[in-house]
């Protein structure tokens, strides 16, 4: 089945996501760490879609014409450099054939919030791995606010904070993740070792965190 492909292709993503997130944390980056877990968020809720929403596959993979589309958009004399591919993206998208930004939208959901809820994640958590962490990816004035600080005596100062509590909600989330990503491997490839690693990482995660991981409430 073609969402299988992709379903298993977002779950490879996933893992190697998550071990990227603990090379940034082991060298105290937390804040690039945040940016790699809000990746990895969308990466298990739109696997999480797809399984659930197999119909909804195609929609998923043809958001690589509308990403190409929009890159594409962006060149001048587009239409001379590549006139066959302006021409399918002109078919495909009247945005683009205006001049306009194409959306990446694939289901009538719209948005990682809805899909997210859908699939059963919390808003609490929804919360904290997508509007939280997106606070470290755009640079917005909550992203520039969050880098000053004063040192030890009572200097201003700017830059990232390499002693600051960010790397634990970054792992925070990406254990959380993993454990999900887990559970969604274990509707298609079940086993007996797969089931034990399973329990042995959700009970791990209660003595870490002191509560329940998100796929397990």
């Amino acid at each position: 089945m073609p969402e299988d492909i992709v379903v298993f292709s977002l779950g490879v993503v996933t893992k190697e996501l998550f071990e990227e997130l603990l090379l940034l944390v082991s060298h105290g980056r937390g804040e690039a760490a945040l940016r790699v877990s809000r990746t990895l968020y969308e990466c298990v809720v739109f696997a999480a879609y797809v399984s659930k929403h197999p119909d909804s596959c195609g929609a998923f993979m043809n958001t690589l014409f509308a990403s190409w589309a929009n890159i594409l958009r962006s060149i001048p004399e587009r239409a001379k450099l590549l006139p066959e591919m302006h021409s399918d993206f002109s078919e495909r998208f009247p945005k683009y054939a205006q001049g306009k930004q194409v959306p990446l939208d694939w289901n009538d959901d719209r948005t990682t919030f809805n899909m997210a809820a859908d699939v059963g994640v919390s808003g609490e958590f929804h919360s904290l791995a997508f509007n939280f962490t997106s606070a470290y990816v755009h640079p917005s004035a909550s992203f520039l606010l969050g880098r000053m600080t004063y040192s030890a005596d009572n200097r201003f100062v700017f830059g990232a904070k390499r002693d600051d509590s960010s790397w634990q909600i970054a792992l925070r989330i990406a254990h959380d993740l993993i454990i999900t990503s887990m559970r969604l491997r274990k509707r298609y490839s079940d086993s007996v070792e797969l089931r034990l690693n399973l329990e042995f990482c959700e009970k791990e995660f209660v003595q870490i965190w002191g509560y329940a991981p998100e796929s397990s409430r």
